[in-house]
């Protein structure tokens, strides 16, 4: 018969004197330790999923955040998840990121075709004004030097 337990973890206070490039072994060292000791069972018997382990290193290790865990018991082995809560409120899970950097590559590109095309435009219509320019002052010397050479009576 498997038992499921929630439980809230502060890890806080453990975390707050160790340096951001340890924290993420000691954040799961203190977890196993603290379900071991809760769930009354061996420490090596303990097994945290990818995704708990994922939020460990994203969220945890850099902002010390608490954690909401799920406890399932079998017998001698413990497997920890996180909430269905959290796993929602989590905006991109760790699995789809490779895509997005490809996709965000994509992107990048095309945003740059569309800026040279604009800018290539831009260039086109600013020549058209500078030659309509040209030609305006062309026309209005011409009449300037018509305008001068009638004779005044």
């Amino acid at each position: 018969m498997a038992t499921q337990i929630t439980k809230t973890i502060a890890l806080r206070k453990k975390l707050v004197k160790i340096h951001e490039s340890r924290r993420l072994k000691r954040a799961v060292s203190y977890l196993k330790e603290d379900i071991a000791r809760y769930t009354k069972s061996n420490y090596d018997s303990i097994r945290l999923s990818g995704e708990l382990n994922g939020y460990l290193m994203q969220d945890v290790a850099k902002k010390m955040l608490p954690v909401t865990i799920v406890i399932t018991k079998e017998g001698d082995s413990v497997k920890v998840d996180l909430t269905p809560e959290v796993k929602k409120s989590r905006s991109k899970p760790i699995q789809t990121m490779k895509t997005s950097k490809k996709e965000n590559e994509v992107n990048k590109k095309q945003e740059e075709k569309k800026v040279n095309e604009k800018e290539k435009s831009e260039i086109k219509n600013d020549k058209q004004k500078e030659e309509k320019s040209k030609e305006n002052k062309q026309v209005q010397k011409k009449q300037q030097k018509t305008s001068e050479e009638k004779p005044q009576i």
